[in-house]
């Protein structure tokens, strides 16, 4: 076939025209690799949540909650704080999470996104008349447990709207399904918490492992299923423990969600650092950015671990955090951090980021535990829980002003009596010897178990730094949050350590790229 020269002109004009057109398209595309990508969007049908990337948009609705705007200025909704956040944390953060495709500027206020990392926990739902989520499912076969024929079980972590069905276990294995009965393990006095008309116990339940002939062999899957289930519909993988000596003496397990006071963190951290910690579990659930590169930073030094926890509770919005939100996923979390951490770890420290067991005689926690036990003619053996009294530093008390800011322990010298108005305990616990976790303390013991120390406020106490609990707001008695005022002690135990919290505080937010004031 011939063309004729016109026909070859035109092709050749079209041809140079295509080279011009992407010759011009690509000097105008912007290379800054800083420049969001653009990102799926996928669509998530249980809480018809939005997401980008790594990244969750949500409205925020909680008028006490700070907020970071675009110009790196953290303000209260109230103006009751102004921290100036150096450009270089805002880097840092951006490397946490990927950017909004829709955001033309690295601006968190308008990003709204929460941090995401790359272990993830995720919730399965058995439906039903009953609402039951389970998280994970572990083998556990600790020298602790064996009992007669009983020397093993599959311990799967959930939250229940009731406990009060008998619900199954299908353990599978390779070459079978045994059926068991799924017995409860308390993870506390059973209290429940009200949610959407609701009321949900976190609980833990155990599947029974009997002792198999000729066979090594341990189940790799478990289902639990409610009686009006006719088949199973749940599968999860049980996770076998890693057998091991001890990696740490001490080990910290805490939950931090929402947007954390980053300065806390670090505060935190290293107090728990300077006391013989090791390594820290961190549990997320919807994090903000600033406190994310706070931990992303303490995750390059080797000291932090982090899992995401999603609240999918029906259909809440990722922006509520009411109080009954928090407390039926914090249990989970620290029964969880525990099965996994068993053998990794011979002791563990569960408490907040706002709460620090300080030795008050001690330099550090192993000596503090060395004295303890010789001071009550404790030997060597299996011990559930060292149990701290807790101390209020109400953050409406006097403060003291000479001190730095940005150092809470420091700044707040004003205390409650130990132990009062309550005594919210924390305690060590040794993983080996506890098979629920309450929020405080080990609620359900192995077989060998030799029970709680209760450790005598000469020795430590848990020193905790938070606002005066709204209960205590309208009482019989009137505000007993202002009568407190009256009503207080100091506390200068902290000054001890003033040198080497702040220059350890100073460090870390230099690397961060966080001013501290």
């Amino acid at each position: 076939m011939r063309f004729s020269r016109w026909q070859i002109l035109k092709m050749l004009l079209i041809i140079v025209m295509l080279i011009i057109y992407k010759t011009l398209d690509g000097l105008e595309r912007p290379k800054d690799p800083d420049i969001p990508r653009q990102i799926a969007i996928e669509y998530d049908d249980d809480r018809n949540i939005e997401k980008r990337g790594n990244a969750i948009e949500s409205e925020e609705t909680d008028e006490d909650r700070n907020v970071i705007e675009g110009d790196g200025m953290k303000t209260n909704h109230r103006g009751k704080e102004t921290i100036k956040v150096a450009p270089d944390l805002l880097r840092q953060t951006e490397n946490v999470l990927q950017p909004n495709s829709n955001t033309h500027h690295h601006n968190i206020s308008e990003e709204r996104g929460k941090a995401k990392w790359l272990e993830t926990l995720n919730w399965v739902k058995i439906k039903g008349d009953i609402t039951v989520y389970l998280l994970a499912a572990f083998y556990d076969d600790r020298d602790t447990l064996k009992n007669n024929d009983r020397e093993a079980a599959v311990r799967v972590i959930a939250v229940s709207e009731s406990i009060d069905i008998q619900m199954m276990c299908h353990l599978h294995y390779d070459d079978r399904v045994v059926e068991v009965k799924a017995e409860i393990v308390q993870t506390s006095d059973l209290q429940q918490f009200a949610f959407q008309n609701k009321h949900f116990r976190s609980n833990i339940y155990s599947c029974m492992v009997l002792k198999q002939q000729n066979s090594n062999k341990s189940p790799k899957f478990v289902s639990i299923v409610a009686p009006w289930q006719k088949s199973p519909t749940t599968f999860l993988p049980i996770e076998m423990p890693g057998y091991q000596k001890p990696l740490y003496k001490f080990c910290g397990c805490q939950r931090h969600f929402g947007n954390l006071d980053p300065r806390l963190i670090i505060e935190n951290f290293e107090y728990q650092k300077m006391f013989g910690v090791s390594k820290m579990f961190i549990y997320t659930t919807e994090l903000y950015r600033i406190p994310a590169a706070v931990l992303e930073h303490y995750t390059k030094e080797g000291f932090v671990e982090v899992i995401e926890v999603p609240a999918k509770f029906e259909n809440l919005p990722p922006s509520h955090y009411s109080a009954n939100h928090i407390y039926i996923v914090q249990p989970p979390c620290y029964n969880h951090c525990i099965y996994r951490n068993m053998h990794k770890c011979e002791f563990m420290v569960i408490n907040d980021p706002d709460e620090i067991i300080v030795p008050r005689r001690d330099p550090d926690y192993t000596t503090m535990l060395k004295n303890i036990d010789r001071n009550h003619n404790i030997s060597e053996g299996y011990k559930t829980s060292y149990l701290f009294q807790n101390a209020f530093f109400y953050t409406h008390l006097p403060q003291n002003e000479t001190e730095p800011s940005y150092v809470k322990s420091l700044r707040h010298q004003a205390r409650m009596e130990v132990g009062y108005p309550d005594d919210s305990v924390k305690s060590f616990l040794r993983p080996s010897s506890c098979i629920g976790y309450q929020v405080h303390f080990c609620w359900t013991h192995t077989h060998e178990s030799k029970g709680k120390v209760f450790v005598n406020e000469d020795f430590a106490l848990n020193y905790h730094y938070r606002a005066c609990h709204k209960i205590w707001e309208r009482t019989e008695k009137g505000n007993r949050c202002e009568q407190f005022k009256n009503e207080y002690q100091i506390d200068t135990h902290m000054l001890r350590y003033k040198d080497r919290i702040v220059s350890a505080m100073k460090d870390q937010a230099h690397k961060i790229g966080l001013p501290l004031s």
